[in-house]
């Protein structure tokens, strides 16, 4: 069992959810997060982080990865690159 801190960091910077979370493993977490980016809303940007006990870096992702990550949306369809192909 380890107690996590959550942030939610907004484009800007500032932080807009904070939480403490004992979890009995990392993979725990992932509830954690999928609530928060449920909360942060639908148009919400910014990044969900997750530290340790020793306030090591332990999680990092996107509210967009969350929300796919942990099944609220669907994976964006694959779109084509241009420029990886030369015509003639």
């Amino acid at each position: 069992m380890a107690c996590y801190q959550f942030y939610l960091r907004r484009p800007d910077g500032s932080t807009a959810l904070k939480s403490a979370r004992v979890c009995s493993d990392l993979s725990g977490a992932w509830g954690v997060i999928a609530d928060m980016a449920l909360k942060a809303g639908e148009q919400a940007a910014g990044d969900i982080f997750v530290k340790n006990d020793q306030d090591e870096l332990v999680i990092m992702v996107g509210v967009a990865s969350a929300r796919v990550l942990t099944g609220q949306k669907e994976r964006p369809a694959v779109r084509p690159r241009l420029g990886l192909w030369r015509a003639g």
